[in-house]
C-alpha cells in the first residue's frame, strides 16, 4: 500500500487520482492496516511484496497499491520496480501530470 502524510502526521492510503496524494506519498507499507493501527512505511530500499506483482516499474494506483500499468489521465507517480513476484526496491519517483 502506497502511503502519504496527512496534516496530522499520520499515514493515509494514496491515490493517483489525487494530485496532492501523490505530491505526500512517502513510501510503501507491508499491508494494509486499520486507522488504529501502527504501520511500518517503506521510505527506501527492499520490500518484500504478497506474490502478485508483474516484474518491472511500479506505479501508485487509484486504490493505493503499486501497480505495474499506470494509469492513464491521473497522476503518474514512480514508486519502485519488482524483481520478482514478491521481491521489489522501493524508490519514489517525481509525480508527473496528466
Amino acid at each position: 500500500m502506497v502511503v502519504h502524510l496527512g496534516i496530522d502526521a499520520k499515514a493515509y492510503p494514496a491515490s493517483n487520482a489525487n494530485a496532492n496524494d501523490a505530491a505526500r506519498a512517502i513510501g510503501l507499507t507491508k499491508f494494509a492496516a486499520l486507522a488504529t493501527e501502527t504501520v511500518t512505511v517503506v521510505t527506501g530500499g527492499p520490500l518484500v511484496l504478497n506474490g502478485e506483482a508483474a516484474v518491472g516499474p511500479l506505479y501508485l494506483s487509484t486504490d493505493g497499491s503499486p501497480t505495474s500499468n499506470p494509469d492513464t489521465g491521473v497522476v503518474e507517480l514512480s514508486v519502485g520496480y519488482a524483481h520478482t513476484a514478491s521481491a521489489a526496491t522501493v524508490h519514489l519517483g517525481q509525480p508527473i501530470y496528466h
